[in-house]
Formats: C-alpha cells, sequence, structure tokens
C-alpha cells in the first residue's frame, strides 16, 4: 500500500511539473537560508560555552560611581586573585590573564606579536587543550611558552616545535612547551603565543604584586558547583573596604566588584544576541514565507483532482485512504525539500564562511536537536500543507467530485488570501528594514567627525620596538624630520592613539573648585604639537601644544565635553588635578568622535610629550597628493633603512575608522541578501498562484472577451486582488517595522530619522514586483483567444 501511495505522489510531481518545481524549490530555498542563519545564530549564542566550566566560570569587574554617572570596567589589581582565593572558599580556583604586543625573533626573522600572560591554571579554569605537550606544566617554568598551530608552522615550519627556542623584545628567551588546538572561533578568549605570568610579573616584584592602584588585566575566578554568584557578590564589599576604606578613590563608595558569567562577555561587548535573535526572526519569517507558498499551492492545486477523487470512491476506496494518500503526497514533496535544502546549505556555506570571514560548519549528526527540529519541520509543512485536501476534498460525494472540479469555498479563498497578506506583511518589514539598517550605517560612516581622516597614512611604531631604545627615538625623529620635506606629505605627528583606536587609558581628575566627592574618570592620550593640525581638529579655546613652553610637559589640551564635565564655560589656564599632581588647560578643542557613532563622545585630556617620546605608538603622515602610492613606496623604502629586519606596517585612518562598522555592515547584508530571498520566494508563490487562478477562470474570460472586453479589463480584473492584498500587506507592515527599528535604532546614540520615503518606498516596490510577478499569466490571459476557452462548452 505504502508503495502504491509512493508511486501516485511520484507520478502526479511528474505530471505537473512546473508547480512541483516552484512548491519544492520555494520550501527548499528557504530551509537552507534558515540553515544558514541557524548555524551563525548558534554560533553567536554559544559563545565562551564550549568551555567544560562555563558555568561557573566568572569575569570580575568593576562597577565604578563617578560624576559622569556609573561605569563598567574590566581591568583589576595583580594581587586581587590571590586576595579572593584566600578570602573566599567558594572560589576553587582562577587565573589572570593580559596580553602585551611584543617582538619575537627566530634565526633571522622578526615579528610583532601579541602575546599573553597567565597563570598556570588558566588550563584548569578554561578548557583549551594542547595537541603537544602537557598542559599541566606547559606553563610552570617561567620561561616556557606555549604556541597555537599556525604560529608552529609560521616560525617553524614542519619541525617539531617543541624545545625550539624564542626570543621576546630582545631579552627574553622562551622554550616552546606546548601546541594548543585549535581554539574555537565563538571564544572570547583568543591567543597565538600564551607565556606564564610570573615572566611578566616577577613574584618577588613586591611593588607590582601589591599594587591595589594600577589595573590591566582580566582575573576569571572558577565557583564551586553548589555556589551563588549574587551571595558571592554580596560579600564583596567587605573587602573593598579592608583594601581601599569608605572614601578612598576606589572604596566602597565609589565601586563595587561584580561577577560577569562568562558565557555573557561577548555578549555584553558586542550586543551579539541582539543581531542573532534578529537573525533568527529573518529566519523564522523566511521560513513562514516559504510554508505559506507550499501550503497555499498544494491546497489551490488538490482542486484540480477533483475527479480522481470520485473515481477512488466509486472503486470502493474510503475516506481513511485518501487522507493518508493526500497527507503522504504532501510530505514526500516537504522531505523532498528538505533534503534539497540541506544539500543547498551545505554548498552555499563555504560562500558564506568566505564573505564574512567566518569558519562555521554544518554537523546534524553531532547536532541531535538541529536534525530533530529539521525534520519536524518538514514533518510539520507536510501534514500542514496536506491536511486540506486529505480532510475536506476526501469529503465530497462521489457524484459531485465526478461532475469535474470542485468550487471553492469561500473560507478557504479567505484563508488563501489571509497567508498572501501575511507573506507581504513579512516581506515588507524586512525590506524596510533593510533599507533603514543601511542607511543608519551610511548615516554613521558619513556624519561629520570633526576631524580629517581622509588621506592620513598610520605607521604603528614605538621606540621599545628597537633592540636599542636610545637611538631608536633619535632616528624616529630624524625620520620624521626627514618626511615633512617630502612633497606631497603635509604633516607628521606622533601620538599614543589615533582617532578609531584610542587607547584604553583612564585617569582620574580633580578639577579645581570641584565640590563633588567623586573624581572624574576621563580618557588620556598623549601627542605632539603636531597632532592637532594633522588631524585638523579645530580649537574652541585656547592654543595648541609647543616646544617653545617648557611648561607644557604639565599643560593639558581637552575636549568640549571634558570642559563641561568639569563644570566650566572656559577653561584656559585652569588647573585640574591627577593623582599628587596639578596640570594647566591651555586649549580646548571642539568635540570630534575618536570612536565610533555607537558611542557617545566622551571627555578626554590630552598630554604633551615630544616627537621622540617612547610614550607615542603611532606616526601620523597627512598626505595630499593623488600619488599616495608612490608615497607609501618612500615610506617602505625609508623605513628598510630604519628597521631592516621588520615588515612595513600602515593603515589608513578613514579605513580603520570604518572598519569599527564592520558588525553592523556584516548585519546589513546579511539581511538584504535574506530579505531579498524572502521575496523571490514570496513572488514564486504568488506567480504559481497568479498561474492557478488564470487557469481557473479560463472560462470566465473566454466569456468577458466575447462580450468585449479589452485586454486592459482582463489585466485589473486579475491583478486587482493581489495587489489589493500586497497593498494591505505592505500598510499593515508601515507601523511593524517604525516598532521594531525604533527598538533597534535606541541603541544608537546618534541615529537617522526615519523617513516616510521609506515607507511610501516599500509600498511602491512591494507593488511593482507584485504586478510584475503576476504580470505574464495576466497578459497571457488578455491576450488568449475566447474561442479556446469556449470551445469544450
Amino acid at each position: 500500500m505504502f508503495l502504491n501511495y509512493l508511486k501516485i505522489a511520484l507520478r502526479n510531481l511528474l505530471r505537473q511539473k512546473g508547480h512541483s518545481f516552484i512548491n519544492i524549490a520555494g520550501l527548499s530555498i528557504g530551509i537552507a537560508a534558515a540553515i544558514l542563519i541557524f548555524v551563525y545564530a548558534r554560533n553567536e549564542l554559544l559563545y565562551d560555552q564550549f568551555h567544560e566550566n562555563a558555568e561557573e566560570t566568572y569575569l570580575v569587574y568593576k562597577q565604578r560611581s563617578t560624576a559622569l554617572g556609573t561605569r563598567i570596567l574590566y581591568d583589576t589589581w595583580v594581587p586581587l586573585l590571590p586576595q579572593l582565593k584566600s578570602d573566599y572558599p567558594a572560589i576553587v580556583e582562577g587565573a589572570r590573564l593580559f596580553d602585551r604586543d611584543r617582538w619575537v625573533q627566530y634565526e633571522g626573522q622578526k615579528f610583532q606579536e601579541n602575546i599573553a600572560y597567565a597563570d598556570p591554571e588558566i588550563f584548569d579554569v578554561f578548557s583549551f587543550p594542547l595537541i603537544r605537550g602537557d598542559a599541566a606544566t606547559a606553563l610552570n617554568d617561567q620561561n616556557s611558552i606555549v604556541v597555537s598551530q599556525d604560529i608552529a608552522t609560521k616560525y617553524f615550519g614542519s619541525a617539531d616545535p617543541i624545545g625550539k627556542t624564542i626570543t621576546v623584545n630582545y631579552q627574553q628567551e622562551y622554550t616552546v612547551r606546548g601546541v594548543l588546538a585549535e581554539i574555537p572561533e565563538n571564544s572570547s578568549i583568543q591567543f597565538d603565543f600564551l607565556a606564564p605570568f610570573e615572566s611578566a610579573i616577577s613574584p618577588d616584584d613586591e611593588r607590582r604584586n601589591n599594587n591595589w592602584n594600577g589595573s590591566f588585566l582580566f582575573t576569571y575566578v572558577l565557583l564551586d558547583k553548589n555556589a551563588s554568584q549574587s551571595e558571592l557578590e554580596g560579600q564583596f564589599p567587605r573587602l573593598v573596604d579592608k583594601i581601599w576604606g569608605e572614601d578612598g578613590p576606589n572604596g566602597t563608595k565609589r565601586h563595587q566588584l561584580k561577577l560577569r558569567p562568562l558565557p555573557d562577555y561577548y555578549n555584553e561587548q558586542t550586543n551579539a544576541r541582539q543581531y542573532a535573535f534578529i537573525l533568527l526572526a529573518i529566519a523564522g519569517a523566511i521560513l513562514l514565507i516559504a510554508s505559506i507558498n507550499f501550503m497555499n499551492l498544494t491546497t489551490a492545486r488538490s482542486l484540480d483532482r477533483a475527479r480522481e477523487i470520485g473515481m477512488r470512491k466509486v472503486l470502493g476506496a474510503e475516506r481513511l485512504q485518501l487522507i493518508r494518500q493526500f497527507l503522504g503526497e504532501s510530505l514526500v514533496m516537504s522531505l523532498i525539500a528538505l533534503v534539497l535544502g540541506v544539500i543547498m546549505a551545505e554548498l552555499l556555506l563555504p560562500v558564506f564562511n568566505n564573505l564574512y570571514n567566518l569558519q562555521l560548519s554544518l554537523n546534524y549528526f553531532g547536532n541531535i536537536g538541529a536534525l530533530s527540529g529539521l525534520l519536524a519541520l518538514a514533518i510539520s509543512v507536510g501534514v500542514l500543507a496536506g491536511s486540506y485536501p486529505a480532510l475536506v476534498l476526501s469529503g465530497f460525494k462521489p457524484v459531485e467530485s465526478l461532475k469535474g472540479k470542485l468550487k471553492h469555498k469561500p473560507s478557504g479563498v479567505r484563508l488563501r488570501n489571509v497567508l498572501v497578506t501575511a507573506q507581504f506583511v513579512l516581506s515588507s518589514i524586512l525590506i524596510m528594514g533593510t533599507i533603514i539598517i543601511w542607511q543608519q550605517i551610511q548615516y554613521m560612516k558619513n556624519h561629520s567627525l570633526n576631524f580629517k581622516k581622509e588621506n592620513i597614512i598610520v605607521v604603528p611604531t614605538n621606540v621599545a620596538d628597537f633592540e636599542n631604545r636610545e637611538e631608536a627615538g633619535e632616528r624616529i625623529k630624524t625620520l620624521k624630520h626627514e618626511l615633512r620635506q617630502v612633497a606631497g606629505i603635509t604633516s607628521v605627528a606622533s601620538s599614543s592613539s589615533v582617532p578609531g583606536q584610542y587607547q584604553g587609558w583612564n585617569t582620574f581628575v580633580w578639577p579645581e573648585d570641584w565640590e563633588s566627592e567623586e573624581p572624574l574618570r576621563m580618557r588620556v592620550a598623549v601627542v605632539d604639537e603636531t597632532y592637532f593640525q594633522t588631524y585638523q581638529i579645530p580649537f574652541l579655546e585656547g592654543r595648541n601644544f609647543s616646544t617653545e613652553f617648557e611648561t607644557d610637559s604639565e599643560a593639558l589640551i581637552i575636549n568640549e565635553t571634558a570642559m563641561k564635565a568639569m563644570g566650566w564655560d572656559t577653561a584656559i589656564g585652569k588647573k585640574t588635578g591627577r593623582g599628587e599632581r596639578q596640570f594647566t588647560i591651555v586649549g580646548v578643542v571642539k568635540d570630534f568622535h575618536w570612536e565610533s557613532l555607537q558611542n557617545e563622545i566622551g571627555p578626554v585630556i590630552h598630554r604633551f610629550r615630544t616627537t621622540e617620546s617612547s610614550a607615542h605608538d603611532y606616526i601620523s603622515i597627512g598626505v595630499n597628493t593623488a600619488d599616495v602610492s608612490g608615497i607609501i613606496s618612500l615610506l617602505r623604502e625609508k623605513w628598510s633603512v630604519l628597521d631592516p629586519q621588520r615588515t612595513f606596517d600602515y593603515f589608513f585612518v578613514d579605513d580603520r575608522y570604518n572598519s569599527l562598522y564592520e558588525t553592523e555592515e556584516r548585519m546589513a547584508t546579511v539581511t538584504g541578501y535574506f530579505s531579498a530571498l524572502a521575496i523571490i520566494i514570496a513572488c514564486l508563490g504568488l506567480f504559481a498562484l497568479a498561474s492557478f487562478t488564470v487557469m481557473q477562470r479560463t472560462k470566465e474570460i473566454g466569456i468577458r472577451k466575447s462580450l468585449g472586453a479589452s485586454a486592459g479589463n482582463i489585466i485589473v480584473l486579475i491583478s486587482k486582488s493581489f495587489l489589493g492584498l500586497v497593498f494591505i500587506a505592505s500598510i499593515i507592515a508601515v507601523p511593524a517595522a517604525i516598532y521594531l527599528m525604533n527598538q533597534w535604532l535606541a541603541d544608537f546614540p546618534y541615529r537617522v530619522a526615519i523617513g516616510w520615503e521609506v515607507f511610501v518606498g516599500t509600498v511602491a516596490v512591494s507593488l511593482l514586483i507584485a504586478l510584475i510577478t503576476i504580470g505574464y499569466n495576466t497578459i497571457k490571459a488578455a491576450r488568449a483567444n475566447p474561442i479556446d476557452a469556449l470551445r469544450y462548452e
């Protein structure tokens, strides 16, 4: 019996090839798109959860109250972890971690690398297995180091890296004791070099190990499985009070220690879960649109099988047998769509990975939940689509069925109209959402930043990059002087930070006549006398730094926000305390966006250091020539003289600044592609329904044309019902899109205004797409000879 049903199902698929193709293609494309989105969203939602003890691992952070509001800060102190482990038995283990850029040398090679320093217990807290070496002892030796597989290949080729010695920062030698297994992409902790914490901060260094003033590292703790996060946090104020007292800068009045669950940290920094849920909603919309198509077309086409149903009943078929047959045929189609969707997802995943620089993979059998969900989806869609013909058509009397095609019931037509409207509601929301997301990104990228970011080349360098630091300072100074003589180079500046990449250096300041007990916490940057000129940052009052004023070593230039935070209308000549030192304000610059427009402009103070200072990490070079490649070639040539062992590295400020919006651009691109896909799927269904409607009304069209109806009348007759549904859908979608996009835009301090043209344009585009989609069938029907439609009457 089953084989008989299967043969009939396949026969019907082949008999109606066009209908079958549209039906199966729409659902399979929807399934493929949903699989890709689910894989991406799962990767984002499961960040850091691959660690065996992820649920018990926490990051210690501080919640600090300042005059500018409460701030969350993750930098902690060297002695914090030993103190926590000593005072709180609920903390069973912990590890400190920080990283620094260092120069690594091996057999004449020299590369700047990022090296992480951690306690040996990092392998007890986190699941970072080694493929070579023993994790239990890999960091026990102060001169040992663990490297990634990529680094092992980069430095040692195919040779065994274990036992090899590398030199860090020209003086410290490390022996490779382990090679890391590949760290999953969805890990917030990534490193290629892992060195012992004690190799950076010796246990004999009493000043560093007992320093409760300088904070620069991450502190992770592993709690007992029965411990309570909230109870432990409730005990932290006693520790803060013991170390700093109540009124100190870090006292209990001003800051609290908190615990952030490890799986929550990445989301806190990137808001990744919001984007993941948005994409999941898009995946749900695509699946719903594809499923509606499938159900609409299946039920519509089933009306053509009236004589088949009547003949089967005359020959003795029972209603239950007909129900099984129709459900079986629908399930066969949905399962075929599932298989094709999985194949399409496999083929498209490498393209998806390349497009977004990801390393996602599909593992159905390793994820029973995902496999079960896909099967459940296919079965559910198949059952729902087959339920109408199975339950309704099988109940008709044989005599009515044998007369020909069954009539549409008003309830069935209304349901189909509701489903088509729902499809285009979802499609219109996706169109409007995509447009607004792109508008917001372009607004952020093109908004006035109040500084010049075009045609500025930045070369990262510091005197610490060279073996002879004293000589390096003079050589860098000479290089800058030579560059200033080059035609096409307008300015050369040195600084610790550049716009779009301000270092996370913060300081407490106490402005003169400050009445609040809370100090101000502000970002601090070190610049030379040409920095503001190079970036064309305008001054509101005062002057620039100058080597002609010896007192400028104790001077500050602040931005407008900092002046307002200090409660001043003018700042020139006023003093502010920083630690035990007093600084004089000599200039105030107009607010400029030193970070992305995803953040409000914060207060920042600039200190002065001459161009050869070791405080500078960047050389900024302003260019006013079209021959930028020639300037870069010149820079590369001069760099080969300055440091022959080092690869010349540079970037453009505008490129680096634009990279700050990579997450949003990726989101907009993904949304755009999948929104277009949803519209295509909806149009496939609309095309097939229009084709079916024309076929059902063939005789009516013939009669109307015989009575004098023009081709235009026929086109309007057939199109108006579909276009009406699309118009209603667009109107319903507008308030929904406004609400959803206002929720998304609420996270941006600088946001685009949602204009009416977005909604009018979406309605117009939706109607145009619908008209084009149904145009072929309507024009074909309007131009048909009425004799062909009426000859068999």
